[in-house]
């Protein structure tokens, strides 16, 4: 049951994250550092957005388990897989054409919704993010903090994506504000309410 559980929240997580890398992206006011990697590998691939989330995490991702498999679990390959999915699915809805004045709000509404669903995903405790493991385990091998090995792997994502054709702009600097506190607050909210559900 425990499984059943954690195997959901992974995938409602997977969900808002990929709404909001959605909203981010049709917006066209800048993506979040991953993104604008993997729009730039757009322009020399064949592959979907998402099908291209799905290859970038599945390769970070065996690189991390190479490195130091025991924060690998079922959760990351299935957040690894789905959040690629639910992009493909979704990217090509109407709901998601947006012009004028509304676009900035709907690029600010991406950022949150990243931040939530990563937040709700990680809550899991059901194995880390393909990024976010990397992020930890170069944090711990040279001993810096979390904090400056993202910013790192963050520069380096987006002067390589943005090299390779990715859209930088308000949106990008705004997601690497943004996102990260809005992942602590719902990580949180969540701890607010862990008497009442259980994610461990």
């Amino acid at each position: 049951m425990r499984f059943l559980w954690k195997t959901c929240v992974v995938l409602f997580g997977s969900f808002i994250t990929s709404i909001g890398i959605i909203l981010f992206v049709t917006t066209g006011h800048g993506v979040d550092p991953i993104s604008v990697l993997l729009q730039g590998l757009e322009n020399y691939t064949p592959f979907r957005f998402g099908t291209l989330s799905q290859l970038f995490n599945a390769i970070v991702l065996f690189v991390v388990f190479l490195l130091d498999r025991s924060k690998i679990y079922w959760g990351s390959l299935l957040n690894a897989l789905s959040v690629g999915y639910f992009i493909n699915r979704l990217i090509v809805l109407p709901i998601f054409s947006f012009s004028g004045v509304e676009t900035y709000f709907f690029s600010i509404v991406g950022v949150f919704l990243l931040g939530m669903g990563l937040g709700v995903y990680l809550s899991a405790n059901f194995g880390v993010g393909a990024l976010e493991g990397l992020m930890i385990y170069l944090s711990d091998k040279w001993g810096i903090s979390i904090k400056f090995v993202r910013i790192g792997l963050d520069a380096m994502l987006v002067i390589s994506g943005f090299l390779l054709g990715g859209t930088v702009g308000l949106g990008t600097l705004v997601g690497v504000l943004l996102i990260g506190p809005t992942i602590e607050w719902t990580l949180t909210l969540i701890n607010v309410f862990k008497g009442k559900i259980k994610f461990s």
